[in-house]
């Protein structure tokens, strides 16, 4: 089934990779909530057509970045081979890949966080023209929410993280800017952007990819994790550990978290047709970003 108002950006995208409309068949109904993906095979090679969400300026996804990151991931064996990209609309093809979305139990595996390891550092290593600012992101969403598109400033959990987000940035931890952290970031390799496979990991969707602290990457994987395992990957990652990384673990989980909570809120005042609770769901980051600046490391 193809949704009506997609119709022609499928046939834009098929004719941007050069396909025959013919030999394309769509395998299953499509799925998704930000974006839509198609399952299709094309001369029998299965592939995803993704057609991208149209609220991309509002969540500041650059579309020119997105595309240069996904040439990078795919040519270094990092993410989804990409066949296509149109960076006017951020519709694509990649290959479909063989795996499926891993537990936070299986990415603890030694083994997978070796992987991981491997693959963020490869991400790291190069360079984009675009710098990902999550400060600017949230700066930009709050004032979108402010001037009252949706009826948010009843929600106690939107003053809550508002609070505490001004309370955060005014206390950074030491150092947290420093240049030798820095390098092309996936920004939200969460669980949802991986794929598991037989002996690899594939991180997918670089919408928000661009230069940035490596510690936002490393906080939206382990951010959550018990003290242990942070020190896990830490060491893992870095071959040391210091004190100082858990406290940038923690103050890029709970700006992530805000970040996170701001886009649910300005995702709700999308198609009204969702039947996905972004309001619910931002709610729920910003409790755990509460709980997480009240507690411990």
């Amino acid at each position: 089934m193809i949704i009506n108002e997609h119709k022609k950006r499928i046939e834009s995208l098929i004719a941007h990779a050069g396909w025959r409309r013919e030999l394309l068949n769509f395998i299953r109904d499509p799925v998704g909530g930000t974006n839509t993906s198609y399952y299709v095979e094309y001369e029998k090679t299965p592939y995803i057509l993704r057609i991208s969400a149209h609220d991309s300026n509002i969540l500041s996804i650059n579309r020119r970045a997105e595309h240069k990151s996904l040439q990078i991931a795919s040519s270094r064996g990092i993410g989804a081979e990409l066949v296509c990209f149109i960076e006017t609309n951020g519709d694509m093809i990649t290959l479909f890949e063989t795996g499926k979305m891993p537990t936070v139990e299986e990415i603890q595996l030694n083994e997978n966080q070796i992987l991981l390891v491997n693959i963020l550092k490869k991400l790291h290593s190069c360079k984009v023209e675009y710098s990902f600012n999550p400060y600017t992101d949230i700066d930009s969403r709050l004032s979108y929410l402010e001037e009252g598109k949706i009826n948010i400033h009843k929600n106690e959990s939107f003053q809550q993280v508002r609070e505490l987000y001004q309370t955060i940035i005014a206390n950074p931890p030491r150092g947290i800017d420093e240049t030798r952290y820095f390098g092309l970031c996936h920004n939200d390799p969460c669980i949802n952007n991986m794929i598991l496979g037989k002996q690899r990991i594939l991180l997918i969707d670089y919408e928000y990819a661009g230069m940035g602290n490596v510690f936002f990457d490393i906080a939206s994987i382990c951010g959550l994790w018990c003290k242990q395992e942070k020190i896990n990957f830490l060491n893992t990652y870095f071959g040391n550990m210091e004190d100082k990384y858990l406290e940038y673990i923690k103050y890029f989980t709970i700006i992530q978290l805000v970040w996170n909570t701001t886009w649910g809120y300005v995702k709700s005042c999308g198609n009204s047709t969702n039947t996905i609770d972004y309001v619910g769901w931002a709610n729920e980051q910003s409790s755990i970003a509460l709980d997480m600046f009240r507690s411990g490391v």
